[in-house]
């Protein structure tokens, strides 16, 4: 089986630092570098490739990225539709008691809209 990891970046700031950094590992042409779209595609991109070759090499499968912008949720369900994905395995962060209360979680969203078997892990 293949292995899909899947991230989707939300339209934030990205905090100096990150930004920085970005810069200084040559991550992006430095054009770019204003644009806090394109930093943090570079930045997550760059994990992500990371991420891959590291699964890759302990588990001996093909690992494909996909790196999409919007809501993690709709990125997610769009991924495993697309992959025909027999597992989903997220990780559960918590938003606070108030915040998760009002929006949902994302792994709760997948959990329930998902076609396949949902794994959640602490």
């Amino acid at each position: 089986a293949k292995l899909v990891i899947v991230h989707a970046i939300a339209e934030k700031t990205i905090p100096a630092e990150l930004q920085r950094m970005v810069e200084i590992e040559h991550l992006i042409d430095p054009v770019d570098a204003g644009d806090p779209a394109k930093v943090a595609q570079a930045l997550v991109r760059k994990v992500l490739d990371e991420a891959a070759a590291d699964a890759g090499q302990r588990l001996g499968r093909e690992v494909v990225t996909h790196l999409e912008t919007g809501d993690a949720a709709n990125v997610i369900l769009r991924a495993i539709e697309r992959e025909a994905a027999d597992l989903v395995v997220m990780g559960s962060r918590g938003l606070g008691e108030i915040k998760g209360l009002l929006q949902g979680s994302v792994s709760h969203k997948i959990a329930q809209l998902a076609p396949c078997p949902c794994l959640t892990v602490k």
